[in-house]
């Protein structure tokens, strides 16, 4: 089959788990002898490819219209600039027109949709006009919250705000704009909760984990007398890495052991005034992810 992946984060841009799961996903269904496209956003304009080969995959990496980058999310942004971006990520027609273009070249056969925002949601509807089959896969709440967590003050939201009612019912008229279409979730909890803003329940739909595959770690294990713990992830206050670490504040009082914070996002500035001055959280930002598994491979506890 001809199989086009759509995921705006893709490898080598890479902020999460979700964007590994589907250049895993993408890297095993090339191995099954399927021909795969992948269409990504592009950090900046001069990183565009047009259907390039890259590792036996043709590749459409397109600068989207926005007035900022996917990549830049959460990151020092203005505030002003956050309802341009994600008006024009729901409306901008120019999202279609880009994306109709790569269906049209490339001609899938089946279209798996790991990761819209960035691309732009009403983008659907080119499938639906070609009446493609497709794969829609819910990594977070995007389906139903503007902030993809449902949560928002340090709790998980109960029902839907204005904007984020707004937001869902242009990704539902892009649900209902494709006619062969299912949705798939490596989190239940994710499934359940979008399946009660959006209509989940009458399509094919499932709860699939990721069978992610990871690089081994390339640094020897050195051995330490004391216990080192690890996060290794995102910093959104969803996560909670505050918690964890107010925890461990806690129990620091009567154990020794050390703690690297491994990742980056919204919150880093804030646990890092917060946690920094204690000689043993170490806090590393992004780093590549050969670093971070051989950081995970140097620790105890994950």
């Amino acid at each position: 089959m001809r199989i086009l992946v759509v995921s705006a984060m893709f490898p080598p841009n890479v902020l999460g788990g979700a964007e590994i799961s589907a250049y895993n996903l993408t890297s095993w269904l090339l191995k099954q002898g399927h021909e795969i496209g992948v269409l990504m956003a592009a950090k900046a304009k001069d990183e565009e490819k047009f259907g390039e080969m890259v590792e036996g995959m043709k590749v459409w990496s397109l600068f989207m219209p926005r007035p900022y980058p996917i990549f830049k999310q959460g990151r020092d942004v203005s505030s002003l600039l956050k309802p341009l971006w994600h008006l024009q990520d729901h409306l901008d027609p120019r999202n279609a027109t880009m994306v109709g273009r790569v269906l049209d070249e490339f001609k899938p056969d089946f279209c798996n949709v790991h990761y819209l925002t960035g691309i732009g949601h009403n983008a659907l509807a080119e499938i639906g006009k070609r009446d493609i089959p497709m794969m829609y896969v819910m990594p977070d709440m995007t389906l139903s919250c503007l902030r993809a967590t449902m949560f928002v003050d340090g709790k998980t939201c109960e029902a839907q705000c204005g904007p984020c009612k707004v937001s869902a019912a242009v990704k539902r008229r892009g649900v209902r704009a494709v006619r062969r279409i299912g949705f798939s979730s490596p989190s239940l909890a994710n499934l359940e909760q979008n399946a009660k803003f959006q209509p989940l329940k009458q399509y094919p739909h499932a709860h699939i984990l990721n069978a992610n595959k990871y690089p081994k770690p390339t640094a020897p294990r050195p051995p330490s007398d004391t216990v080192r713990f690890i996060y290794a992830g995102r910093l959104h206050p969803s996560k909670g890495v505050d918690l964890l670490l107010s925890a461990a504040e806690q129990l620091r009082e009567r154990w020794d052991f050390s703690f690297a914070v491994v990742g980056g996002g919204s919150e880093e500035g804030a646990l890092r005034e917060r946690f920094g001055h204690h000689d043993w959280v170490t806090f590393t930002g992004q780093v590549p992810l050969q670093e971070a598994i051989d950081r995970i491979g140097g620790s105890d506890m994950l």
